[in-house]
């Protein structure tokens, strides 16, 4: 894979100054703080009905989040009420906020974030499922935890590329995660990420691949100027369709929804 340009600057279009890049920082500092006391302030209380608060407080904390990073949000499409499988594209460490952003979700994560000071204890005040990057033994676990949580009531939401890309369309969808969503008898509602320059031009200023660590990306994100994040939620389409074995279903609930991702992103914006 070919590594993004960090920069999108074309001649005669400079991105933020240091010091408004700088500016930007502390109102992202405290957009963060802001953030993390409605996610607290929606973890109290009983512990019947904490997910839902608590995805309802990242939900407005990510648009906080987004604003103060100077991230514009272009949502199209509805979003279903009820439990869901909401499955992306993904590009970066900013898709969970957008996502969240427009509508209420349980994530679904990597272990590792779990032990991330911070991040990792308002994961879990938040439902967060952790599961093993590469999970063998531990899968079927993984998917009766989604499963579990998608009868509940809950969207939750998983990136079925298992890692990042460089915007363009996605690479070819792992099925494990779709088992959830037959098992629990909930729809598939894929959605569409890419992210644009304030003059519609797609930009790699948003991308985390290869060896960015997430400060490189962030400070990226801040002198980018301005990044609009283009979400595209497509319609609902049911996780088990017509007859064949479970493992089918699965797999053809990871077709369509890889193949309306993609032609999504392929679309004019």
């Amino acid at each position: 894979m070919t590594r993004p340009r960090s920069s999108t600057r074309r001649p005669g279009e400079p991105g933020r100054p240091r010091a408004a890049a700088i500016g930007r920082l502390v109102l992202a500092s405290g957009g963060m703080l802001l953030a993390v006391l409605m996610v607290l302030a929606g973890a109290i209380g009983p512990r019947y009905g904490r997910v839902g608060r608590t995805t309802v407080a990242v939900s407005a904390g990510s648009r906080i989040l987004l604003r103060a990073l100077g991230i514009r949000l272009h949502h199209r499409g509805s979003v279903r009420d009820g439990a869901a499988l909401v499955v992306a594209n993904h590009v970066s460490w900013i898709d969970i906020l957008v996502i969240a952003a427009t509508a209420p979700v349980v994530p679904v994560a990597k272990c590792e974030v779990e032990g991330w000071p911070l991040i990792g204890d308002l994961a879990r005040r938040s439902g967060t499922v952790f599961v093993q990057r590469r999970p063998g033994r531990q899968l079927p676990g993984s998917v009766a935890q989604i499963t579990a949580t998608l009868r509940r009531g809950h969207r939750v939401l998983i990136f079925p590329e298992s890692t990042t890309g460089c915007g363009g369309p996605p690479s070819a969808f792992h099925r494990a995660g779709f088992q959830a969503a037959v098992d629990a008898a909930v729809p598939v509602v894929p959605v569409a990420i890419g992210y644009t320059d304030d003059q519609g031009r797609p930009t790699t200023s948003a991308v985390f691949v290869g060896d960015d660590d997430l400060l490189t990306s962030v400070w990226r994100v801040l002198r980018a100027g301005s990044l609009v994040a283009d979400v595209r939620w497509q319609p609902a389409a049911p996780a088990i369709e017509d007859g064949g074995h479970r493992t089918s279903h699965r797999a053809r609930a990871a077709g369509r929804a890889h193949g309306r991702i993609s032609r999504s992103l392929a679309a004019p914006s």
